[in-house]
């Protein structure tokens, strides 16, 4: 999930697809993968394939650092 999500994102992929590459990122993220969180979190951020939002960021990211901290 997380690496197709990162095809869809590559700028040199002529199928490039910003908010496709966000369904599968949280497809990834919500599956517990710590980048696809922090992935997930920048898009948000940024409002790459998604509205912007910072709220969305902020869970992502902690998603992510209690994912981190679990290990």
């Amino acid at each position: 999930m997380f690496e197709l999500a990162c095809t869809y994102l590559d700028e040199l992929n002529p199928q490039q697809d910003c908010a496709e590459a966000a369904r599968w990122m949280r497809q990834a993220a919500e599956s517990g993968l710590k980048d696809a969180q922090i992935m997930l979190s920048n898009m948000y951020r940024w409002g790459i394939g998604v509205p912007r939002s910072r709220k969305e960021a902020a869970m992502w990211r902690r998603k992510a650092k209690q994912n981190m901290e679990d290990r």
